[in-house]
């Protein structure tokens, strides 16, 4: 993909993206986390899947407020969160204690047509542990 010429397209950054945090290469020492921001930044549309990829990969290494952040420019573009995005966002705050901003987006996510699933259930449990 690399060879001059040859440029991916928003299907393959979202799968970079996500074959990244599933495997953990979402890594802080070694710079993968800045990569992965940059190959998101660079995408030229992004839809729910690319921007809860990032959400989540952020999550689940411990970049809290950088994964709330990504949500907030998420809800800037106008592109609509779901169950994946709101399990990024909730673990995100579970992760980094914040536990009254998890409070919020937990009951903003009746705006966005979202019914607790059992997974956000259990995202919620975990904050509140």
């Amino acid at each position: 993909m690399q060879k001059p010429g040859v440029v991916p397209d928003e299907v393959t950054m979202v799968s970079v993206i996500s074959a990244c945090a599933a495997s953990g290469a979402l890594d802080t020492e070694s710079g993968w986390i800045e990569r992965a921001k940059e190959v998101f930044d660079a995408m030229p549309m992004k839809d729910t899947k690319a921007w809860s990829s990032m959400i989540v990969g952020l999550a689940i290494h411990g970049l809290a407020e950088d994964a709330l952040e990504e949500f907030s420019r998420m809800e800037k573009a106008k592109v609509e969160p779901n169950h994946v995005t709101f399990i990024g966002v909730l673990s995100a705050c579970a992760h980094g204690g914040l536990v009254s901003e998890g409070r919020i987006y937990w009951s903003s996510m009746p705006e966005f047509g979202m019914i607790p699933s059992m997974e956000l259930c259990g995202c919620m449990v975990d904050l509140l542990c």
